[in-house]
């Protein structure tokens, strides 16, 4: 774990990244999707996870106003030893596709808002560059119907990752679905 550490203290390296999640994380598939990544796209997500594995609150990490060092820090004092290493998915979840009905409910209400974002991103594409009164006033009305669809679909993300990670529904789920 002192390489999680030291990478999320460092400068970051989005391949040394890879390499370290690769060595803490037995679930290949999900190495493999950051394998396939860059940086751009896939570098908040990783450092996300690599936090996770240190066994940061998920709360600490989404609310995080501190250096990654200052974080590390306050879960991982040198007079506390360090966390055992953990498997990114409990074996408490059990058999592959197989969740509690909240949690499928989760993730079909997340496909669909990724859904409806996703068609929202078309009908913007589709207006156009032009920059008339007509046409900034629709952008503007589909970008403020985007905003809550985005902090929604994050949510629910959060609140499935901390079912995966610890095994136990969170309170904020049962709200948003």
């Amino acid at each position: 774990m002192e390489d999680i550490k030291h990478w999320l203290t460092s400068e970051m390296d989005y391949g040394k990244g890879v390499e370290i999640f690769a060595k803490h994380c037995p679930n290949k598939m999900y190495v493999r999707h950051f394998q396939h990544g860059n940086a751009k796209t896939q570098g908040k997500k990783l450092e996300y996870e690599l936090k996770r594995l240190l066994k940061i609150p998920l709360a600490d990490i989404v609310n995080q106003t501190c250096s990654n060092q200052q974080l590390i820090h306050a879960h991982h004092t040198p007079s506390q030893p360090s966390p055992k290493e953990k498997e990114c998915f409990p074996p408490s979840v059990g058999l592959r596709g197989v969740y509690p009905t909240l949690i499928s409910q989760a993730k079909e209400l997340r496909n669909d808002l990724y859904t409806q974002i996703a068609l929202m991103h078309k009908q913007l594409y589709d207006l156009g560059e032009g920059n008339d009164d007509a046409t900034v006033k629709k952008r503007k009305t589909l970008l403020d119907k985007r905003i809550p669809l985005i902090e929604k679909h994050e949510q629910i993300y959060y609140a499935v990752e901390e079912y995966f990670l610890t095994g136990y529904i969170p309170d904020s789920l049962h709200a948003l679905v």
